[in-house]
């Protein structure tokens, strides 16, 4: 099915812009790009892949995947490419492309926390739960102190009803980032639903001192 949706041109991007970069600063340094290439006997597979990526963050998914097409031809082990590529594959809901993009840059870089984690989006997005625990644990091999992929796997732990491993997740999760109130909460529900009453206690009274207008926490 995903096969058949028609494939996106422009997007706006506006909000992916790098901070204090406004859009003409991109188009100057897209147009400074276009004058080395021009310039070049061969093109540079780097100022290609560059210029698609900025191409990318201006919205103009055509020019972009072709720029980064051609920066993978000149130097297929350009991984930067490949990552870029993926996200335009996303954009346009080509999943299976992405996904072949991300293991080309698994099997190239086994520490990449981002493929793991954009994988299990992809998983979690297709109701593959198992294989985006897997994923998410791989990222969080690779980056240990993302809380991100803690509470994502805690979500898909609850999916699977493995709720000790969810609580675990969550209480990661609140001790890596003490501003995830999300997970804190969601972390003393359950030991609240459950009648654990002096889990959810601990759980609400720290969340209040968090926030001491959090409704459900009173």
């Amino acid at each position: 099915m995903l096969d058949e949706i028609q494939p996106l041109d422009w997007v706006d991007l506006s909000l992916t812009l790098d901070q204090g970069l406004t859009t003409g600063d991109l188009e100057g340094e897209v147009a400074k790009l276009t004058q080395a290439i021009a310039q070049q006997d061969r093109p540079s597979a780097f100022d290609l892949c560059r210029r698609g990526a900025l191409q990318k963050k201006l919205g103009r998914l055509n020019q972009a995947l072709e720029d980064l097409n051609a920066a993978i031809s000149l130097e297929p082990y350009l991984l930067d490419a490949y990552w870029h590529r993926h996200s335009i594959y996303l954009l346009r809901n080509n999943q299976n492309s992405a996904l072949d993009d991300l293991n080309f840059i698994i099997k190239h870089t086994k520490k990449h926390a981002d493929a793991f984690k954009s994988k299990a989006e992809i998983y979690r997005v297709r109701g593959e739960t198992t294989l985006a625990i897997i994923n998410y644990t791989q990222a969080i091999k690779c980056r240990p102190e993302d809380d991100d992929n803690y509470f994502k796997r805690a979500e898909m732990y609850e999916k699977r009803n493995e709720i000790l491993l969810a609580m675990e997740d969550y209480a990661k999760t609140f001790t890596i980032n003490p501003g995830r109130t999300d997970a804190l909460l969601t972390h003393g529900l359950q030991y609240f639903h459950s009648c654990n009453w002096m889990v959810a206690l601990s759980d609400f009274t720290l969340l209040l001192q968090r926030d001491p207008s959090h409704a459900i926490a009173r």
